[in-house]
């Protein structure tokens, strides 16, 4: 069963690289024996590991950890910068080839690209538009290695088209139908797969070169690669 399980993580893994520009596969399992990350709002920076994460439909709402002096440390997002979380050893493997190892194609300097490629997962606070409403909320950055201009967050409440399982066990999602985006300081929001060519010429107007290449026709599954060339070759 292991070997069946082991077989089809490594052809997925080897499949998304053909997916746009190495997107980070979202995580849900996270170890409780490697130390956890975290930079408080204040800039304060603690390490531990995890005991406990408690979700609200999807999103993060509490998290204790058990800090380096053997103390338990329960944690509010809205008290929380960004953290990078260490992934079980299975959701490591799943997605063990999901980030770039070219240092050349790295443009996100504010991130600790060591951690990442060791399988750790980002996760940071953002203002989002929920609605009308601004909340602001931990998302996890899936475009880690090309985020400076415009960042990625796995939408927790996003449909797929697909998904491969197992044994009853889901092993890795498909091609998601939405995404939280976000340009610049701007708020993150919702960007969906049935209104992304529509809105496509004004989501990238700022980069007319990207809006003549793909504007005919853009595809949803080349989103990240989008976000990609907007990242490097757009001023």
């Amino acid at each position: 069963m292991m070997n069946r399980v082991l077989t089809v993580l490594f052809i997925l893994a080897l499949s998304s690289q053909t997916f746009a520009q190495e997107l980070h596969i979202p995580s849900f399992s996270f170890s409780k024996k490697k130390p956890v990350y975290i930079t408080m709002a204040d800039g304060t920076e603690i390490e531990g590991t995890i005991m406990d994460l408690d979700y609200q439909k999807g999103i993060i709402k509490k998290i204790k950890i058990e800090g380096l002096d053997g103390k338990n440390v329960k944690m509010k997002p809205e008290n929380i910068k960004c953290m990078y979380l260490p992934q079980s050893g299975l959701d490591k493997f799943s997605k063990a080839m999901s980030v770039a190892d070219d240092a050349t194609k790295w443009k996100s300097a504010k991130l600790d690209a060591n951690r990442l490629k060791k399988g750790y997962v980002y996760s940071e606070m953002s203002k989002v538009m929920m609605g009308k409403k601004e909340k602001e909320l931990i998302f996890q950055l899936l475009n880690v290695s090309f985020s400076d201009k415009a960042k990625i967050y796995y939408d927790p409440f996003a449909k797929e088209t697909m998904s491969v399982g197992v044994g009853g066990m889901t092993l890795a999602g498909g091609d998601a139908k939405s995404y939280y985006f976000k340009k610049g300081d701007e708020p993150a929001y919702k960007l969906d797969k049935k209104t992304y060519k529509k809105e496509f010429a004004q989501i990238w107007s700022d980069c007319p070169a990207l809006v003549a290449k793909y504007g005919d026709d853009p595809k949803w599954t080349d989103f990240a690669k989008h976000v990609f060339e907007y990242t490097n070759d757009c001023e």
